[in-house]
């Protein structure tokens, strides 16, 4: 069964060939009562491992007709009576069924191994949690043939098990509220590193009569260890009458072990990621610091932006640039003096050449991090024009980097409704009829259209308040209940 089809095929005629050779052996070798009768177990293990067990029994039959024209014993040239056929086809079937049987088992096992050792690398590939997590909770599903699972993580300071992912589930049938460790049964032995079983509504480790009215029958939970502190439950669940097998309980304790590594990877990712973040929103503030009128200017740009990004669809990897690069796209500002950022209005031809420049002083100040490579074009290219008449490298259309032309409607639209000293703010719905007018001359004509249409429920409420619209954090890192 490990073989393709032509592999297969082979397998077969060998088989079939190796029948009357097998039994010219055996009648040579003096009939059916010799020794050399044994020689029918090569073909017959052959194909029952190769070919599974219909191809071990019908090999089994094909050698049992041959026996039966052999003669028991040749030199005195009887035949067996039939209870000898009977106990020899019988022998022949039960070897054809237990290597099939064998064969089967190691298959799954190899097959097994094949599933751990790809989705060990998939996880180990993926840092981003909530993806990783996803990713854990279907895979342990599927390996012990369950009909959903839920990952529960522990949180440390409340004592509580918050559900983070799940699949094959209902959001009623897994995400109910914080599980406190003192109301639960079955959690208590799970962070003490024992595995627990049960059917639904019975008493040894269901919490609470956890899954009765809810299509599930058995459920099995293995513990999240590391290093022997508990991360978390894993809970798989059957939607039929099941007894998880120990083999199941061994795969899932495996494949728990290998998610911890990749969870732990993935927490020391986000934690290094966090770190770049407050650096740069740092340098990002401490920039800003020069000009007071810009003050908060580079993070509303960045909130607008990742806004803009998720509207249109962007992947998680682009997001990412776009908050990287928006927070820092005014980094090459603090090449320019004070006096020119405090009077952008009586700017000398001079000055308004240094302003032009700051796009390539960002650039230069940010290329030597390998972490940033990624946001050069937006730094670069966020104030290039659609209509190719834009600085610093005059860059129309396409040729823009698409993350620079998003990022530059969100700096458009919070410059346009920020009091400067060369303009008097404008209102929101007249910010946005400024941006619709310079599309396709300044701004991307469909990222602006996008724009314009993701603003304009939030610019009434902005209205109504008489304030500036307050935008949720959207940084990579907003406080969770629980982190991994």
């Amino acid at each position: 069964m490990w073989l393709g089809f032509r592999g297969r095929l082979l397998i077969g005629v060998a088989v079939a060939v190796s029948l009357p050779l097998v039994g010219w052996v055996v009648y040579q070798g003096g009939g059916t009562a010799s020794s050399s009768v044994h020689l029918f177990y090569i073909p017959i293990i052959t194909a029952a491992f190769f070919l599974g067990a219909i191809g071990g029994l019908l090999t089994g039959i094909a050698a049992t007709v041959v026996c039966y024209f052999i003669p028991y014993d040749v030199a005195f040239g009887f035949v067996r009576p039939a209870p000898d056929h009977i106990i020899r086809a019988l022998f022949f079937y039960a070897i054809a069924i237990l290597t099939a049987r064998l064969s089967a088992i190691l298959q799954n096992r190899n097959l097994e191994l094949s599933n751990l050792l790809s989705v060990s690398r998939t996880m180990g590939e993926s840092l981003r949690s909530d993806k990783l997590l996803a990713i854990i909770a279907e895979t342990a599903a599927r390996m012990v043939k369950a009909k959903g699972c839920s990952l529960l993580l522990l949180d440390r300071e409340r004592n509580e098990l918050v559900p983070r992912a799940n699949w094959g589930l209902k959001q009623d049938e897994w995400s109910r509220l914080p599980l406190r460790l003192e109301d639960t049964i079955g959690d208590g032995p799970l962070l003490e590193g024992s595995a627990v079983s049960a059917l639904a509504g019975a008493a040894n480790g269901v919490n609470q009569g956890e899954g009765n009215g809810r299509g599930i029958i058995s459920m099995l939970w293995v513990p999240l260890m590391k290093a022997r502190e508990p991360l978390g439950v894993i809970r798989v669940y059957a939607g039929r009458r099941r007894r998880f097998t120990r083999h199941d309980y061994h795969l899932l304790s495996a494949f728990a072990a290998q998610a911890a590594v990749a969870m732990d990877n993935a927490r020391l990712y986000e934690n290094v990621r966090r770190s770049y973040w407050d650096t740069v929103r740092a340098l990002a503030r401490a920039i800003e610091a020069k000009d007071p009128y810009t003050l908060g200017h580079s993070e509303r740009v960045t909130d607008l932006a990742v806004r803009l990004g998720e509207a249109v669809g962007l992947s998680q990897e682009q997001l990412d640039q776009i908050r990287f690069g928006a927070i820092l796209h005014d980094v090459g500002k603090i090449g320019v003096s004070e006096h020119v950022l405090a009077r952008p209005d009586e700017l000398s031809a001079h000055d308004e050449m240094i302003v032009r420049l700051h796009p390539l002083i960002g650039k230069s100040i940010v290329e030597p991090v390998e972490f940033l490579r990624d946001t050069l074009p937006i730094i670069l290219q966020h104030h290039e024009r659609y209509d190719g008449r834009g600085y610093p490298g005059g860059k129309a259309g396409e040729d823009i980097d698409y993350l620079a032309r998003l990022t530059a409607i969100a700096n458009a639209f919070d410059n346009l409704t920020g009091e400067r000293p060369d303009h008097v703010a404008l209102t929101p719905d007249d910010a946005l009829q400024e941006l619709e007018f310079g599309a396709a001359t300044l701004f991307d004509p469909q990222l602006t259209a996008a724009f314009v249409q993701m603003m304009r429920p939030l610019t009434k409420q902005w209205a109504a308040e008489g304030s500036r619209i307050s935008l949720p954090d959207l940084s990579p890192y907003r406080d969770r209940a629980t982190d991994l």
